[in-house]
């Protein structure tokens, strides 16, 4: 969580350096465990709202979907998940509607 936690300080302070570093850090996580439902969906996030790429956070959302994404989880990023789904044209998936 040290790329979430980096990305978010970053962004309360409105410090770019820092919202990249997390991105960064997001990215390695998210190739190094393409597994890990968390890093996927966090990854999302940071692909859909730090670098406007709907259609790259969609492959992370996929892949955060069908690795078993906890509840909380899903509340966290259901509603981001949604927006890039609709922003890349693709319908939104019964898992991120629901939670």
């Amino acid at each position: 969580y040290d790329g979430w936690l980096t990305r978010l300080s970053g962004l309360s302070a409105h410090d770019e350096a820092a919202i990249k570093a997390g991105d960064a850090q997001l990215k390695s996580a998210a190739r190094l465990h393409p597994d890990y439902a968390d890093g996927q969906g966090l990854y999302g996030v940071a692909l859909l709202q730090d670098l406007h790429d709907a259609k790259a956070a969609v492959v992370s959302f996929e892949r955060c979907r069908k690795d078993g994404p906890t509840v909380s989880l899903l509340r966290g990023i259901s509603a981001i998940a949604a927006s890039a789904y609709e922003q890349a044209g693709r319908g939104v998936p019964a898992t991120y509607k629901s939670a």
